[in-house]
């Protein structure tokens, strides 16, 4: 998440936009006064992270402007499948038809029929 976060500090630099880092190397409290100040609209996180906060009523996805859920690459590999569905289910989260998903990842995905993520909506 570290790169993740460089590359949001240079891309928000002067533009006003705020944002959370969740997971990696953030600490929980760094996370929690982020997503405190008025005005953060962008949040990037793990899904395990992101979930956490969200059970914890720390983060309203309807207040997020931008959601980039990190780790992607490691999401079949390490079993984040089913975080990452009920976070995609969660009260405040835009259904599909409203929102941009864009997948990407560092390593390469299992194909259709092999072990990992599913390919089902």
């Amino acid at each position: 998440l570290a790169a993740a976060e460089e590359c949001a500090a240079s891309l928000t630099r002067g533009s006003g936009v705020r944002y959370a880092v969740a997971g990696g190397s953030a600490e929980w409290e760094e996370t929690l006064a982020a997503l405190r100040v008025a005005g953060t609209s962008l949040v990037l996180g793990s899904p395990g992270r992101l979930l956490d906060l969200v059970e914890r009523a720390s983060l309203d996805l309807s207040q997020v402007g931008y959601l980039a859920v990190l780790a992607l690459d490691q999401v079949a590999d390490l079993g984040y499948e089913s975080p990452l569905r009920r976070l995609l289910a969660t009260p405040g989260f835009p259904p599909a038809s409203k929102r941009l998903s864009s997948l990407s990842a560092a390593g390469s995905l299992p194909r259709r029929g092999e072990a990992g993520l599913s390919h089902e909506t």
